[in-house]
């Protein structure tokens, strides 16, 4: 396995690409920076508590690091981290890390499981053709990327600058009806049906039936996510029974080591 000084120094040139004059980042793109330092943290940990060897654990925190390379030729070439409006940031990331040779050193087999990593982090599924031996990758960086951003909405909830995180989304208005009859059926729903930041904060709700590993449902219930996410929401029948589902769903996979 490359040492990771190495890919961090690459990490460090590459996004120092994106910087002004000055030496700064735009403030999004410094956001992503430190969130991918964040998610490399967080895979880490799910690995050493799945109990993975050295090389195992090494490599997801490599994953985590580069997982979101992508955003910052995004936000360059198209001024929105909005796939929808511009190119699949998991996709673009991919090709930039292929392209860049900083895995070149590594056996195919992990090299490939952190670019199968890069590529599905961000898909709504993952797709039925990835490679069975890059799976297990590609479930825990999704996890990582997951827990990072429920405490970053909520830490810019709280602070009051969610605006500055999420222009798009109304702070105010109803849930959707349409969202909470798809939560209530599949446990899934899709952003294209967020008109508010309720529905958005229920969207992010329904993440939980998406984490794969016990270590990440621990996680979620140290942090009191849901609890800090429910006394966000309306006391409405049909969003505290979606609530106390991830709840429930949480508890009966949480373990402090090893999988559910």
């Amino acid at each position: 396995m490359m040492p990771m000084n190495e890919v961090q120094e690459w990490f460090r040139s590459f996004t120092g690409e994106f910087a002004k004059d000055d030496g700064s980042l735009e403030p999004l793109l410094a956001l992503k920076l430190h969130h991918s330092y964040r998610v490399s943290g967080e895979a880490e940990r799910i690995a050493r508590k799945l109990g993975y060897d050295s090389a195992l654990v090494t490599q997801a925190e490599v994953l985590g690091l580069l997982h979101d390379v992508g955003r910052f030729p995004q936000y360059r070439d198209f001024g929105t981290f909005y796939d929808a409006a511009s190119v699949d940031h998991g996709e673009l990331g991919w090709e930039t890390v292929s392209k860049s040779g900083v895995l070149q050193f590594l056996e195919e087999g992990s090299r490939l499981a952190i670019l199968d990593g890069i590529r599905y982090h961000n898909k709504k599924e993952i797709p039925p053709g990835v490679r069975p031996e890059s799976l297990d990758m590609v479930r825990l960086v999704r996890d990582a990327d997951k827990l990072d951003v429920f405490e970053l909405v909520q830490r810019y909830l709280e602070e009051g600058r969610i605006r500055e995180l999420l222009p798009r989304i109304p702070e105010t208005g109803k849930i959707s009806g349409d969202l909470l009859k798809a939560l209530a059926e599949t446990g899934r729903a899709s952003y294209s049906q967020v008109a508010s930041m309720a529905d958005f904060l229920l969207v992010q709700l329904s993440w939980v039936f998406d984490l794969n590993y016990g270590p990440s449902f621990q996680r979620i219930l140290d942090r009191r996510v849901i609890e800090r996410i429910e006394n966000r929401l309306p006391a409405e029948p049909c969003v505290r029974s979606i609530i106390e589902k991830a709840r429930g769903y949480a508890r009966s996979f949480a373990v402090e080591r090893g999988r559910p």
